[in-house]
């Protein structure tokens, strides 16, 4: 296997990085159609499909424990995801078809000197395939339970002989939503077609795009890249690459687990609405907005309008909520890489790329018909990047990989967030721009003929601008005991924030050394002490007013008080110890790791009050073993097993934040805490079996240890150990046609994948993984 994890193309069995590679074929083996679910067959590495309250498909990466569960502008992932090396930034845009794929590979470790932005934890590199110098087409159309339908065909054409080769893919379909919304109480009840009205539509309030129904979960979108190849001299290539991913699918599928009634928000809200209408306060605090709901008697004779745990249905596929359901998607791309061999031994390359994102997504987080918590978002994105690459052989000894990077992303981001009946009504812009630069190199020097020696370095400066115009619409409200000259911005009492612009600058050195011996021809061992790295920023997403002011008046010992905006950098250091091996005349490949990482100043987005803060929280340390196994026992028969383990561990927690951050339900983060998304064992088993000329079999197995969904590791977003089981049978009666009869998570295992605790609003939500399916797929090529 060929790879490029060191920007070179290299065996797999002598590269000094843990790697893990899969081929088009073995995607095409464990059934694995993006690249959400390459996770499950790398140890020590987790991929979730949403986060809090994102869209259906949001990237979320987790490797050795690094990484980061939120989809905002501006928090940075900690995996990096790299396609045709050109950097995706963006969580929703982040999750991508995989058509006409040539290796898919996983770099696990800081990857801060030659990939630099945001790989502190790893990094995912997708490389397609290059247009083919002679005409191809492939073609498949995948019919499957959930009314699943998807077409997706490959086209390689020739243009010019010897000169410019052209390939287009693409992939579109649709598949119904797995939770369905029901009525509560029935037909005639809250939220029935013929009850009365309780509450006002989210037209009327907030809101950031439409596309409300009665399932969720149900997706539906297309894919297509289109490439051409321009061999422009006996030295040089040009390779254009236009794609564009168009998503319409409905919310991500959540669940009510818990309710306080009784707790903050929720207890004032329900002491508003059980008020008869001419009564305007509740426990000494006026009940000032207008979108409660009036129907509300002090008997007690409207129990349905008030947020209790009488909306918990009792079944994860089923929801009372009426609200916002929709997640789209429109991201495009462009990009031109340039290979120049001036040399033999020497390749100048260049890429230059231009992404464009636009996505909408709302929930009705609350899961109730009544507007308690409604989250919907606009966030659409901008950036252009520009890497230059010297690679090759200085001399006979002595290997290169150097170049100089730039990128900017200028975005936008729109929360509207109406809460508790309207009593906080979170809305507006903030303008998000990031510029960084960086340098670096890497060096690698034969000492003899089996040793080598590896050095490394990378200096990056990151400059984060931040203009927070977000508001609170009902002001009235949000300033009850406020004098208005604490006021971010006295004279517009809606702002939340200051009215100047925030600007950070991070600067950072990452190194990376090591030495490399290729003990025998079979045989390949390393050692490395690597470096990584990500910037830090602001919280941005206010749903209370920042100021000196206020924060000096606050209660020091309030755990709801947002005391800064912004946060600063995370670092990791990593030594590592691996081998890569081959036996039996290279049917048993058996490679390895073991690490050690240090894990510093983290960024953890904790809840103050109902706002989303960013942090730098703590220190850890995560210890690790990975293993990966490929058996070729017959010519017929294909093994991959792999197991990863990990002990990870908070080892410091800043100790003057450490006391202000409590849960509801009495949870304080300390060294006993779990790290979030970081299981301690993962495993896999695949088995490709060539049962004949024209049929085989495929069986796949995976398990994964007990997991903590969320930084304070609430007791109802814990998630017990599970194994996942997949299986498919293929006929293929000539090189033409073939047929594939499968089926994902056989055994209808439901796993929590996500969740949330709502801070200062009394309700804990889940998100569960799709139940079984089956699918039958034809394909044709010529």
């Amino acid at each position: 296997v060929v790879v490029t994890a060191r920007k070179k193309s290299e065996d797999l069995q002598s590269t000094p990085v843990a790697v893990s590679a899969f081929t088009e074929r073995g995607l095409e083996n464990r059934g694995i159609t993006n690249n959400l679910d390459i996770g499950r067959f790398t140890p020590n590495v987790v991929i979730d499909n949403t986060s809090t309250f994102a869209g259906i498909d949001t990237f979320q990466g987790f490797i050795r424990g690094v990484g980061q569960s939120d989809f905002a502008l501006n928090t940075d992932p900690g995996v990096g995801l790299y396609i045709d090396g050109v950097y995706y930034a963006r969580a929703p845009s982040a999750v991508v078809d995989l058509m006409d794929i040539e290796r898919i590979e996983v770099l696990k470790g800081p990857q801060g000197t030659l990939f630099g932005r945001n790989a502190i934890g790893g990094a995912i590199s997708i490389v397609t395939q290059k247009p083919a110098q002679e005409f191809d087409f492939r073609g498949k159309a995948t019919v499957g339970n959930f009314n699943r339908q998807e077409v997706e065909g490959v086209l390689h054409m020739p243009l010019v002989e010897g000169s410019l080769y052209s390939s287009v893919a693409f992939r579109t379909g649709s598949m119904d939503g797995y939770q369905d919304r029901i009525p509560f109480g029935g037909t005639d009840a809250l939220g029935g077609p013929s009850s009365p009205s309780t509450s006002i539509p989210l037209d009327q309030l907030l809101v950031s795009d439409f596309g409300n129904g009665d399932s969720l979960g149900d997706k539906s979108g297309s894919s297509v890249r289109a490439k051409l190849l321009w061999l422009a001299a006996d030295n040089v290539e040009v390779t254009f690459i236009a794609d564009n991913t168009t998503r319409r699918d409905a919310a991500n599928p959540t669940t009510l687990l818990e309710v306080d009634p009784n707790f903050a928000l929720g207890g004032l809200y329900n002491a508003c609405v059980a008020l008869p209408g001419e009564i305007i306060e509740a426990a000494g605090v006026p009940c000032l907005s207008n979108f409660l709901p009036t129907s509300g008697n002090a008997d007690g004779s409207r129990p349905d309008l008030q947020y209790t745990d009488q909306f918990i249905t009792g079944d994860i596929d089923k929801s009372y909520g009426t609200g916002a359901n929709y997640a789209n998607l429109d991201n495009t791309g462009y990009s031109m890489t340039i290979d120049w061999e001036p040399t033999d031994s020497l390749t100048v390359r260049s890429i230059t790329a231009y992404r464009e994102l636009e996505s909408t997504f709302g929930l009705d987080i609350d899961s109730s018909p009544l507007v308690f918590d409604q989250t919907s978002f606009v966030l659409n994105t901008e950036q252009y990047s520009q890497e230059i690459q010297l690679i090759g052989n200085l001399t006979e000894n002595l290997d290169i990989a150097t170049g100089v990077y730039y990128f900017r992303e200028d975005g936008l981001q729109s929360d509207n967030v109406p809460i508790a009946g309207g009593l906080i009504q979170a809305a507006g812009n903030f303008m998000h721009d990031t510029e960084a630069y960086a340098v670096f190199g890497e060096l690698n020097y034969a000492l003899t003929d089996s040793i080598s020696m590896l050095l490394g370095t990378r200096y990056t400066e990151e400059t984060k601008t931040l203009q927070l115009d977000q508001k609170n619409l009902n002001v009235e409200f949000a300033t009850l005991g406020l004098d208005f000259a604490d006021l971010p911005r006295p004279d517009a009492p809606e702002f939340l924030g200051p009215e100047q612009p925030l600007e950070e600058t991070f600067n950072n050195t990452s190194i990376r050394v090591g030495f490399n011996w290729q003990v025998t021809d079979d045989f390949y061992t390393y050692v490395t002490y690597s470096e990584g790295f990500k910037s830090g920023g602001f919280t941005t997403r206010l749903t209370t007013f920042f100021s000196e002011a206020l924060i000096a008046k606050a209660d020091p010992n309030d755990p709801s008080v947002l005391r800064q905006l912004a946060f600063g950098e995370e670092t990791s250091e990593n030594i590592e110890l691996g081998w890569k091996s081959n036996f039996f005349d290279n049917t048993l490949r058996f490679n390895g790791a073991i690490f050690q990482t240090t894990y510093d100043d983290i960024q953890i987005v904790v809840q103050r009050g109902v706002s989303p803060s960013n942090e730098n929280l703590a220190q850890a340390e995560i210890n690790g073993v990975e293993l990966e196994l490929e058996v070729l026992p017959t010519d017929s028969l294909l093994i991959n097993a792999t197991l990863g383990y990990l002990d990870a561990k908070y080892t410091e927690i800043d100790p003057a934040v450490a006391p202000l951050l409590v849960n509801r339900f009495g949870q304080y983060i300390t060294t006993d805490t779990e790290l979030q998304n970081t299981p301690e064992l993962t495993a896999s088993l695949a088995v490709h079996w060539d049962v004949t000329d024209q049929w085989a079999i495929n069986a796949a197995a995976t398990y994964t240890s007990e997991v903590e969904n969320d930084v304070f590791n609430t007791p109802y977003l814990h998630e017990d150990s599970y194994t996942m089981l997949d299986a498919s049978i293929v006929y293929e009666p000539n090189d033409n046609w073939m047929v594939k009869l499968g089926g994902t998570n056989l055994t209808d295992e439901r796993v929590l994948v996500s969740g949330f605790e709502a801070g200062a609003l009394p309700f804990t939500i889940g998100s569960y993984n799709r139940p079984r399916q089956y699918y039958l797929t034809v394909g044709y090529s010529y």
